[in-house]
């Protein structure tokens, strides 16, 4: 019985081992996480004060060198896109949300109808 309960006792140390070893593991993870937050917060904060340029592309048509020439004022150019069709939305040149164009107290804005999901 002596044996058995040595054995025990062993058993015993070893899963309190692994047990301890798994806590503090936990609290070294739990404290990496929250450190790697904190910085990311930072980065964020930092990034965030960045200006941009965002731009609403009402649509385009490609013209020849002769064609841009000839333009004057009172000029039309028609493009491709058609009335209603959404308005390509991007940020510092990337294509990044569509939209639809509306009137806010006699001033252009846009509505934000899509997101792009992967802008490139």
């Amino acid at each position: 019985m002596i044996s058995n309960n040595s054995n025990l006792k062993s058993i015993s140390n070893d899963q309190n081992n692994v047990i301890n070893k798994d806590v503090n593991n936990s609290l070294k993870n739990s404290q990496q996480k929250k450190d790697k937050l904190l910085k990311d917060f930072k980065n964020i904060n930092i990034i965030s004060q960045i200006p941009v340029t965002i731009t609403v592309e009402l649509g385009h048509k490609n013209i020849t060198i002769k064609e841009l020439l000839s333009l004057s004022s009172g000029s039309i150019i028609s493009l491709k896109e058609k009335e209603g069709e959404h308005l390509n939305i991007l940020v510092n040149g990337n294509l990044i949300a569509k939209g639809e164009l509306v009137m806010i107290q006699k001033k252009y804005g846009i509505r934000i109808t899509s997101i792009i999901a992967d802008p490139k």
